[in-house]
């Protein structure tokens, strides 16, 4: 199954990497750095994404890290669908951690 269009042959971003098995050059999934934007406008473009998907899946990882006794992280590279969806946690009572978010310079 495609997504966004990748293949193994597709070349890798200005300041990213598409991550491949460096047996086999098959695409492992793993998008690096500018890399994941295309994914990330993929998702945002399909129709089928909504605030509500990134409220609860900021919930779920939270309550993992929870699980742990993580109270607080840090996300090093928040954007902005991430950082809405914690403040509707936060704004409904659910935001079971403390969150420190840089967001990361954009050209």
């Amino acid at each position: 199954r495609v997504l966004a269009g990748l293949s193994a042959s597709s070349p890798d971003p200005e300041k990213g990497s598409i991550g491949r098995d460096p047996a086999t050059g098959a695409l492992t999934g793993m998008m690096i750095e500018s890399a994941a934007g295309i994914v990330e406008r993929t998702i945002a473009q399909s129709g089928h994404y909504t605030q509500e998907m990134d409220r609860a899946a900021m919930a779920r990882s939270i309550a993992t890290l929870n699980s742990y006794g993580v109270t607080a992280f840090l996300d090093a590279a928040a954007m902005q669908p991430i950082l809405a969806a914690l403040k509707g946690l936060d704004d409904r009572g659910e935001l079971t951690a403390w969150s420190v978010s840089a967001m990361p310079a954009v050209e």
